[in-house]
């Protein structure tokens, strides 16, 4: 059996007596234990206080100026990535002639000079 709810009463004494901390904002009120009914959640976990959406993220906001350094850091990244990327590779190609795994593509060895190409 559920219980009637008086929500006209709940919502006339939401406000608590008490004096709220005096490092609040002078506009923010206390709510009443009362006053904590009012609080509910969606099936997506969204909250809601007397029906009303409470927000409960913020936006990140950036300034044109901040997008371009950070597309400029960016770039910069995928850069140095990219020029890492080929200096593996191109010393992964040297090391493999090196050590004669013949690709098709190694320089055919100096005959008489170790080492040399």
């Amino acid at each position: 059996m559920e219980k009637e709810v008086n929500w006209d009463r709940i919502r006339r004494f939401k406000w608590s007596d008490a004096t709220p901390p005096s490092d609040w904002d002078q506009s923010l009120r206390p709510i009443s234990q009362r006053g904590l009914a009012l609080f509910a959640l969606d099936g997506q976990g969204k909250l809601y206080w007397d029906g009303q959406l409470v927000e409960t993220h913020a936006r990140l906001r950036l300034t044109w100026l901040q997008m371009i350094i950070g597309g400029i850091v960016v770039a910069g990244t995928v850069a140095g990535g990219a020029g890492g990327a080929m200096h593996g590779w191109v010393a992964y190609k040297d090391w493999s002639c090196r050590i004669e795994w013949q690709a098709p593509d190694c320089p055919p060895r100096a005959v008489g000079m170790p080492g040399a190409f």
